[in-house]
C-alpha cells in the first residue's frame, strides 16, 4: 500500500552494495506520483581531465489499478547521454509491469524480491554496462580543452575566422549563417581531427554574433563548458556554440536555418 517504506529498502538492499562500488545516494526526486531514487559516482573519462558521472536510477510509478511498477536504469554523462534499461537484463520470473521494462509489486515482500533482483544485475552486469555507456558516442565532439580554448581565445578567433571566410559583415545574421553553412559543408568529408581547429573558429564567430544580436555573454561553466549565457529570459541555460557547430558538421546538415533558430527566439533581432 501507500505507506510502504520504499526508500528504506532501496537504501538497505541497493545502497549498501553500491556504496562499496563508490556510488552515493543522491536522494529521491518526485515528479507527480512518480519517484526516482538515484545513486551516482564520478569516474575518469576517456579524455584527460574529463570526468563522467554514472547513475543508477530506480524509478517507481503507481500502477493505475493497484501496487506499483518499478524499473532499473543506468545512465552516464558521456557525450550523447547514453543510457540502458536494465530491469530485465537477467531474467527474473517476477511479475511484469504494465510496460515491458517495468516489474510490478503489490507489497513490501514483492518489492524486496525485485530489489534483490536489481542488486544481482548491478553486481553481475553493472561494471560491464557502465563501461559501454561511458564511452562517448563519437570522436567528433566538443572536449573540455577545446571549450577552454574557445572561451579564452574567442575574440582573436572571431577576428581571424571572420576575415578568413569573408564573414566580416556583422549586420545580416541570415547572410552570415548561409556563409557559415557553406564553409561547414565544404569540409564535411574530412576527418574531424583535420577540421576541429576550423570548427572552433566558426564557433567563435557564431558566439560573437549571438552576443551582438541577442545580448548575453561568454562564460565557462563549472563543468568546463563554454556557453553564451543570459540570452534566454529567466533561463539559466545558455547556448553552446561549439556543440552547435560540431553537431552541424557531424550530421552533414545542409540547412543554414538551423543555425538561425537560436536568433529567431529574440523578437528584437533583425533576421534578414
Amino acid at each position: 500500500g501507500a505507506n510502504m517504506n520504499k526508500a528504506k529498502w532501496i537504501k538497505k538492499i541497493i545502497g549498501e552494495t553500491v556504496e562499496e562500488k563508490g556510488f552515493s545516494y543522491t536522494g529521491c526526486s518526485r515528479d507527480g506520483c512518480n519517484v526516482g531514487y538515484g545513486f551516482e559516482r564520478r569516474v575518469e573519462g576517456e579524455d584527460e581531465d574529463d570526468e563522467i558521472t554514472q547513475t543508477i536510477d530506480i524509478f517507481v510509478s503507481p500502477h493505475f489499478i493497484s501496487g506499483c511498477d518499478i524499473r532499473l536504469t543506468f545512465y552516464t554523462t558521456a557525450y550523447g547521454f547514453p543510457y540502458r534499461e536494465v530491469t530485465n537484463l537477467i531474467p527474473s520470473g517476477l511479475k511484469k509491469g504494465y510496460v515491458d521494462e517495468f516489474l510490478h509489486f503489490e507489497n513490501e515482500e514483492e518489492l524486496k524480491q525485485i530489489l534483490q533482483h536489481f542488486r544481482r544485475i548491478i553486481v553481475e552486469k553493472g561494471e560491464e554496462v557502465f563501461r559501454e555507456i561511458s564511452k562517448h558516442s563519437t570522436e567528433a565532439r566538443p572536449k573540455k580543452k577545446t571549450h577552454k580554448k574557445l572561451y579564452e581565445e574567442h575574440e582573436e578567433l572571431n577576428r581571424k575566422y571572420r576575415k578568413l571566410y569573408g564573414m566580416e559583415d556583422t549586420e545580416f545574421t541570415a547572410k552570415l549563417m548561409r556563409r557559415m553553412n557553406q564553409v561547414i559543408l565544404e569540409m564535411q568529408d574530412e576527418d574531424f581531427a583535420d577540421v576541429e581547429e576550423t570548427l572552433i573558429g566558426l564557433a567563435a564567430v557564431y558566439g560573437d554574433q549571438l552576443v551582438r544580436k541577442c545580448g548575453g555573454e561568454w562564460e565557462l561553466s563549472e563543468v568546463g563548458t563554454c556557453m553564451i549565457t543570459g540570452i534566454h529570459e529567466g533561463s539559466r541555460a545558455g547556448e553552446n556554440p561549439l556543440n552547435s557547430i560540431i553537431f552541424h558538421w557531424r550530421n552533414k546538415r545542409d540547412d543554414y536555418r538551423e543555425l538561425l533558430d537560436c536568433f529567431k527566439k529574440h523578437p528584437y533581432d533583425t533576421v534578414i
